[in-house]
């Protein structure tokens, strides 16, 4: 065994006192700090779900308000009595003929077909368009709506403003019918006024498989009786806007909405392309959220920890879930930072206790070592030894 003198033993000990109690200090000071940012993280993306879920529960009730608002509208009423009209009068293939005019010969490029105000075929159904397409488009642009729909109650899509594959087809009978559009067509029939129905999204072949989510409403005449449905394609954008708010947040957190399915809702903000119906995820989060429950936890999602929030959204019988996330090591990276710092310090402290150590086992070493060779003197019968400790006068 190594065998060091006191002068050597008392820095050597003072110091691993120090290290030792400075790595107890300092590891739990580290540790509070890693909790405490932990649980703000957790506390921040929790108000953020639920900030996210009342906004869009309150946009998706402004879109409610916004149909029933346009249903009930006696200009939106008359368009629908006087299109119905006009499309029986264009004769028997309505489809194909409506499809030529305003989809096949219309000068715009797809995406953009509904800049076209009318055909010049000389048609009422041409002359009813001039009249109140200007309108329902401008309505489409003020609200953000992806699409908007009247059909009369034979199931008959006699006006939209979009002009997709859809339009002037049956969703009783055509091509489309088994679509979430036929679908919601035919809840809105069933419903009374005042009253919508909503779809949440699926891929949606006349939109080139976009995906795609509807809302619609009985329209009734002056007498009560109602005439036919108008429906909304809702608009992704809108609902993208309200989750993608991230004030306050992290540099790579982020919110995505997701539905029993465990598919985005939404697209993350994070990503250039889209991933509604394409992102899953599976997490105890969503299972949370879906159940109806809010809260956080650490979640792993492809392979990296996250501080997770989720908070659920009802809507018409949907239900979906906003789920929140920030990466772990993003959360306590502030906590890293803060435990180098404090290993800077602790080296800083340990350093001054080594000299400090030095000295002071140097000022205790030496009497003791000088008493030490005394004694040794003393032990061979040098009496002469008392001398170098006895103090010295002067005359």
């Amino acid at each position: 065994m190594l065998k060091l003198k006191i002068s050597q033993k008392l820095p050597v000990i003072m110091v691993l006192l120090a290290i030792l109690n400075s790595a107890v200090v300092g590891g739990i000071a580290v540790n509070k700090e890693v909790e405490a940012v932990t649980d703000a993280s957790k506390e921040e993306l929790l108000s953020h779900s639920s900030a996210r879920a009342d906004a869009l529960s309150d946009y998706l009730h402004s879109i409610e308000t916004d149909i029933l608002g346009l249903a009930s509208n006696g200009n939106t009423v008359r368009a629908l009595q006087e299109f119905s009209a006009g499309w029986a009068l264009l004769g028997a293939d309505q489809t194909a003929t409506l499809q030529r005019l305003y989809i096949d010969e219309n000068p715009n490029k797809t995406g953009e077909k509904q800049l076209l105000d009318f055909a010049t075929d000389g048609s009422d159904y041409s002359r009813l368009h001039a009249a109140y397409h200007p309108q329902f488009r401008r309505y489409l642009d003020l609200k953000g709506l992806y699409d908007i729909f009247l059909f009369d109650t034979q199931g008959n899509l006699v006006y939209t403003v979009f002009k997709e594959l859809d339009y002037a087809t049956n969703l009783n009978t055509g091509q489309w019918k088994d679509t979430d559009l036929g679908n919601v067509f035919r809840a809105g029939l069933q419903a009374k006024p005042g009253e919508v129905a909503f779809m949440d999204f699926k891929p949606y072949g006349p939109s080139h498989d976009v995906p795609a989510s509807f809302i619609s409403t009985p329209i009734v005449n002056a007498n009560g009786t109602t005439i036919g449905v108008l429906a909304f394609q809702m608009p992704i954008g809108g609902i993208n806007n309200v989750m993608q708010y991230a004030e306050g947040l992290g540099e790579r957190a982020d919110s995505v909405l997701y539905g029993t399915d465990f598919l985005a809702r939404s697209d993350s903000r994070l990503s250039k392309d889209s991933i509604i119906l394409k992102r899953k995820n599976d997490g105890e989060d969503v299972k949370l959220g879906l159940a109806g429950q809010k809260g956080t936890l650490i979640d792993e999602m492809d392979g990296q920890k996250s501080v997770s929030a989720y908070a659920p959204v009802e809507f018409h019988g949907t239900h979906w879930v906003v789920a929140s996330d920030e990466p772990l090591k993003d959360v306590q990276s502030e906590a890293i930072h803060a435990a180098e710092e404090i290993l800077l310090i602790v080296a800083g402290v340990v350093a001054v206790i080594m000299v400090v150590s030095i000295f002071i086992s140097r000022s205790i070493s030496k009497p003791i070592s000088q008493i030490t060779g005394v004694m040794r003197q003393l032990a061979s019968d040098d009496l002469t030894a008392w001398r170098s400790l006895a103090p010295r006068t002067t005359s």
